[in-house]
């Protein structure tokens, strides 16, 4: 699998696509830094910091694009059986393609995070308290589980139906939108604890690292945010395995 891994790291690291997406993410965070420099009576700089200067969003975003289209390029460009007539099992060439997009997550979520604190830093700000730093890390590990959550639903259904744009439209949906439906079950979580497992629920992460006092309406701890993140990711990962495994064009 590793002859694997080194064909698929190659292959997205000689795309100048790649490096336009790198770019394009450092572009975005610093004009959000210099929005909120010049606007403080519209957000704070404290806040976009929070949220990685919108780094981590448009990070969410080539994820989910970049997961809807691995495995369906291979299918409508027909290299899909080059890579099986080398004798790879289909579910060797699955797990290279998972790695590959975790190295690439990694990537992301690096250039997010160190850029946010250099342009911070170079904002001048006042010194952030301890629990401020706290939210800041914790922020950016829930933010990795549920775009890794996100994104496996989105890979998923782009085999399953054999559709990139379904897959990308569902992330994308998925992501704007649970928030409000989880807004809407606060009250049935209340009524039946049960539901609080559920995984539109998972998506309040983010939320409850920021305002811990959410705990209150999901009645879910951080460690079983996690938990939870990890059995759905997985379980999608398996259906997907199985989908792949399955088609043939």
């Amino acid at each position: 699998m590793k002859l694997l891994i080194k064909q698929e790291l190659f292959k997205l690291f000689h795309q100048k696509s790649t490096y336009a997406v790198l770019v394009l993410q450092l572009v975005l965070m610093l004009t959000t830094a210099e929005i909120s420099n010049y606007n403080p009576h519209l957000i704070t700089v404290k806040a976009v910091w929070l949220d990685n200067f919108n780094g981590s969003l448009w990070g969410f975003l080539v994820l989910i694009y970049l997961s809807s289209t691995i495995f369906t390029q291979e299918f409508n460009y027909g290299t899909i059986k080059l890579l099986i007539s080398k004798q790879f099992s289909r579910t060797t060439i699955y797990l290279s393609k998972l790695v590959t997009l975790l190295v690439f997550a990694g990537l992301l979520a690096l250039i997010s995070l160190s850029f946010s604190l250099l342009l911070f830093s170079w904002l001048g700000n006042s010194a952030i308290p301890t629990a401020d730093w706290n939210v800041f890390w914790l922020s950016n590990v829930a933010k990795f589980f549920t775009t890794g959550l996100i994104s496996s639903l989105v890979l998923t259904v782009a085999l399953g139906f054999k559709s990139t744009g379904l897959g990308t439209t569902v992330g994308i949906i998925v992501c704007f939108v649970s928030p409000l439906l989880a807004n809407a079950m606060f009250g049935l979580v209340h009524s039946h604890p049960l539901l609080r497992y559920n995984p539109i629920n998972v998506m309040n992460l983010n939320g409850q690292v920021i305002n811990p006092a959410l705990q209150q309406v999901t009645l879910l701890s951080i460690p079983e945010y996690l938990g939870l993140i990890l059995v759905y990711g997985g379980c999608l990962l398996v259906v997907g395995n199985y989908a792949f495994k399955r088609r043939t064009t």
